[in-house]
């Protein structure tokens, strides 16, 4: 299979071929549909397990076909969206995939682009979302039909009271100037545990710990010019009980004629994991649970704009286990996926929450320590690194000792080039590599006496 030559894809061209399995089998035993797409042509390079079963085609037939064979969108769209990927302008679509069978179906696809034997390509992660579009449209057509309700039987109380208990959904009404509560369907009544409101505010009864109106509050998003705007559309998390909701408000004449903001909030907790989990996969390293290379690219590149800004610098450490071959050859990949997990989280305590570790694949680890003011700063957390990974490693039965070399380069008002930065971490890393292992060098190559 492609997978067999493209571990690159994990940021390590170098790697031997222990990692290339190690791809593999992540790659192949993945839950959620991967494809490997030429970024230039369209053609589909790879596709694991998944997604033969998924699309119903053969590893070979799949590999055979172009992505604009199972996208409806035309031609030209499809290059459109993948140059935009190409160009980090986006990684989120929302398509329409053809099966084999002929049948569609509605899918969210997460693309990153990658480089494959020195061309660009894309990794996408594709996930059905057909039935939880209908399940939305649903709900989308009760809302509307409700609102419809809302407009027509505005001045018949006993009615509207009725169409909105019906519903499995926050509904409540509460006056737009002073927020006293007026109405409360007997799901929100029942959610919060409030059956009689009267006198009481919406954000008495609706949120924890608040002694004035929310800040979050749609209401001026509901009125200008003392006019109601239609409806307004957004999310949060309530403070009582940590669901996700999605709240359509709007502005009506009551039955006093006074003006008062409607609610209607549905729940989108579900979704809400969904996409958090979506999004985890697709910026984690499955096996240590640190930022992957995307992930610390994107967040080296905002930490060092933030020290343009502020006169600080960035320090990069980029590390590599000493003899982690010799660990995986003596004890088997088992034990050295589980080392690779005890370093992560060695290297975790030694940095600070405003810092960045990450795995760039196999035994390479990148930091980014942000912000730093001096090169003592960066030594000293370097320092910490080799002193926390000299402790033996507990594997099983078994004591298992590595060393760690690390190359840095730190950032300056005149070199903030992230690309330039990480090549020069590298190379201070191969430096060490070369003259005797377990220890740090700064770029441009330096000496110093390990304390």
């Amino acid at each position: 299979m492609f997978a067999k030559q493209a571990i690159n894809i994990m940021g390590n061209e170098s790697a031997g071929g222990s990692d290339s399995a190690l791809y593999e089998n992540l790659f192949n035993n993945s839950h959620s549909v991967m494809l490997i797409i030429h970024s230039g042509s369209g053609a589909i390079l790879d596709a694991n397990k998944r997604a033969c079963g998924y699309y119903g085609y053969s590893y070979d037939i799949i590999t055979s076909m172009n992505i604009m064979d199972i996208n409806t969108l035309s031609d030209n769209c499809v290059r459109n969206e993948m140059r935009k990927v190409q160009n980090n302008q986006q990684v989120y679509f929302n398509f329409k995939h053809k099966l084999a069978n002929g049948e569609i179906r509605d899918v969210e696809v997460y693309s990153n682009p990658i480089t494959v034997k020195g061309e660009g390509a894309l990794h996408s992660i594709i996930h059905d979302v057909t039935e939880r579009n209908e399940e939305e449209r649903e709900k989308e057509c009760i809302k509307n039909k409700l609102e419809f309700y809302a407009r027509r039987l505005s001045k018949s109380h006993d009615t509207l009271s009725k169409v909105l208990n019906s519903l499995d959904s926050i509904v409540y009404v509460s006056d737009f100037h002073n927020y006293d509560m007026i109405f409360m369907n007997e799901y929100t009544q029942n959610l919060f545990g409030e059956t009689n409101f009267s006198g009481k505010k919406c954000w008495q009864i609706l949120q924890k710990g608040q002694s004035a109106p929310c800040e979050f509050c749609s209401n001026p998003h509901l009125v200008k010019d003392n006019k109601p705007t239609g409806v307004y559309v957004w999310e949060f998390q309530n403070t009582k009980n940590n669901r996700w909701y999605q709240c359509r408000d709007q502005v009506i004449h009551w039955i006093d004629n006074r003006l008062v903001r409607i609610e209607i909030a549905v729940d989108i907790t579900d979704r809400k994991q969904a996409e958090d989990k979506v999004l985890y996969a697709a910026t984690h390293d499955n096996l240590s649970k640190l930022p992957n290379r995307f992930l610390f690219l994107d967040r080296l590149s905002v930490a060092l704009a933030a020290a343009q800004r502020n006169n600080s610098r960035v320090g990069i450490l980029f590390l590599d286990l000493d003899e982690f071959k010799a660990v995986n050859d003596s004890y088997g990949h088992q034990s050295g996926d589980l080392l690779l997990q005890l370093v992560s989280e060695r290297l975790l305590s030694c940095i600070r929450k405003t810092d960045t570790a990450s795995r760039f694949g196999g035994d390479e680890f990148a930091v980014a320590l942000s912000p730093v003011h001096n090169k003592q700063d960066v030594e000293l957390v370097a320092q910490k690194v080799i002193k926390i990974m000299a402790a033996p490693f507990i594997i099983g039965k078994e004591e298992i000792n590595v060393g760690v070399s690390i190359g840095i380069s730190i950032s300056s008002q005149k070199n903030s080039d992230l690309e330039r930065l990480l090549k020069h971490a590298d190379g201070a890393m191969y430096h060490v590599k070369k003259n005797g292992k377990n220890d740090y060098c700064f770029y441009p190559f330096d000496k110093h006496t390990k304390k």
